[in-house]
């Protein structure tokens, strides 16, 4: 009888020892499971991070590397690092400046876009300062170093974009998800405007000459340059169906504009500035300056010495812009801004045209985050749209980073909270519209979650429900939270303008 209790109890605690093993077999599966998901997400998290980093660094790519460096009566190629405040640095045409400094000698346009957002090619001159990156034209410069490399206008750049989504904690940023967009600000070039100068207007200065003649001799000599204002003017002249003429004897005006010889006389087109204009007729030169002061780049053409035209460019708005304006109020954004690295006249002419309610002018990125933060001091939650590297440190700043989708820069991109997919103005009234309804989904499927995890907590404690039970309602939440979720593919897609 002993002995049939004894196999009787042996028989048990192997049965026992079976399920412990079972249930550790089971508890170490499960925690192995989760140690696997949770290495998992934090190196993806990490990756992102990394790919994050990476492109917040990428603006001092488009700094050269490398620059000539007088020495003596010779040019020494060197690394950007190693050179010194004081240094003189020679720019070939085409090639990007790879220092900050002023202009000691030669003339020549500058695309600064990169870091001032400037839509036009700035001509330059000794006593001009320029800045790393900005993208050199016709002519060769040399430029006095003024800034270290590591301290140069783009690096600043980098710098206050890497500082601005460090000071962003984990908190702020889940709490800008469910806080209300009230204040949008716009940089002008390339989301407000098209980012490339047009012609606008011709003028014909003499009796009996047509605009489209005007065009025409312009856009010979212009054919042979590749200044994008030259190109402007050959885009204008072939969009009007106008047959552009041989031109002979072609050269360009460094820093100014073309000339050339079109049906054998001598056709000049460029900009002219102070003495050059009192050589005008006086009512010529008013005029220009006048149009000037409207913010428009005027082109001189003159044919054999005498101004027979003037043509007008600028960077002109986008036809979306305006409209979206009406539908972004409509849609109950409170104010909308223009912050911009142009001047304060060409401000004034976008700032209108596209129906903003105030404007600021002449801005670099500093200026352009300090703003933004007097912005959300005074208004509250603050969205920003840019496209540019000069745009990313304030699209860090703002409560919400809004980048137009492949127009921008990586850097944008990666700094934005939200990318337009297409450059397309249109689609912010739509993007907008569906982060509320996006909102009003998040908060019910916390709710759904919350209310079930809550009744299954407070069945299992109560014995009224097993774990079978437990698991099917669990998951079921999921699914109604997923279904939820998927409404918003048939969100409306008519907000677009």
């Amino acid at each position: 009888m002993i002995k049939v209790n004894e196999n009787k109890k042996s028989s048990q605690q192997e049965i026992e020892q079976r399920e412990l093993d079972k249930v550790r077999s089971a508890a170490f599966t499960a925690g192995a499971l989760l140690l696997i998901l949770f290495s998992l997400g934090h190196e993806l998290e990490e990756r992102t991070l990394d790919r994050a980093r990476a492109a917040i660094r990428s603006p001092a790519v488009l700094t050269p590397k490398t620059a000539l460096v007088r020495r003596g009566s010779k040019e020494v190629e060197q690394p950007v690092d190693e050179i010194s405040i004081g240094d003189t640095v020679k720019v070939r045409p085409g090639v990007r400046v790879p220092v900050d400094g002023e202009v000691l000698l030669g003339r020549s346009s500058l695309n600064q876009a990169p870091v001032t957002g400037e839509s036009v090619p700035a001509e330059v001159e000794p006593g001009i300062q320029v800045f790393a990156s900005s993208i050199n034209g016709e002519g060769v410069l040399e430029v006095r170093t003024n800034r270290l490399g590591r301290d140069s206008t783009l690096a600043r750049v980098v710098r206050m974009v890497e500082r601005a989504q460090v000071q962003r904690s984990p908190v702020q940023q889940a709490k800008e998800k469910f806080t209300r967009i009230k204040v949008l600000a716009f940089d002008k070039t390339g989301t407000l405007t098209r980012g490339v100068p047009e012609v606008s207007e011709v003028i014909s200065l003499l009796p009996g000459m047509e605009e489209e003649e005007v065009l025409q001799i312009a856009a010979a000599v212009e054919s042979r340059s590749a200044r994008p204002l030259a190109k402007a003017v050959v885009r204008a002249t072939k969009g009007r169906g106008l047959q552009i003429q041989e031109v002979d004897e072609a050269s360009s005006i460094t820093g100014r504009g073309a000339m050339g010889k079109v049906a054998g006389k001598l056709v000049e087109v460029g900009s002219l500035k102070g003495a050059e204009l009192d050589e005008l007729d006086g009512w010529v030169g008013e005029r220009i300056t006048g149009l000037e002061e409207t913010g428009k780049t005027v082109l001189v053409v003159r044919k054999d010495g005498q101004a027979t035209g003037l043509i007008l460019l600028w960077d002109v708005p986008r036809a979306e812009a305006r409209p979206t304006i009406a539908h972004l109020r409509n849609a109950g954004i409170t104010r909308m801004v223009m912050l911009t690295g142009d001047n304060p006249r060409v401000a004034a002419q976008i700032s209108e045209k596209a129906g903003m309610d105030m404007y600021y002018a002449s801005l670099f990125s500093e200026q352009k985050v300090d703003i933004v933060k007097r912005l959300v001091e005074e208004y509250g939650p603050v969205a920003i749209v840019g496209d540019g590297v000069n745009d990313a440190p304030a699209l860090a700043t703002s409560t919400v980073g809004i980048a137009m989708g492949d127009a921008s820069t990586d850097v944008a991109l990666e700094t934005a909270n939200v990318a337009l997919m297409g450059n397309n103005l249109s689609k912010l009234p739509f993007a907008i519209g569906l982060g509320k309804a996006s909102q009003a989904v998040i908060r019910q499927n916390l709710f759904i979650a919350g209310s079930v995890i809550l009744g299954l907590i407070v069945l299992t404690i109560t014995g009224a429900t097993g774990m079978g039970i437990a698991i099917l309602l669990h998951e079921g939440s999921t699914m109604v939270v997923v279904l939820n979720a998927l409404r918003l593919l048939a969100y409306p897609t008519d907000l677009m303008v």
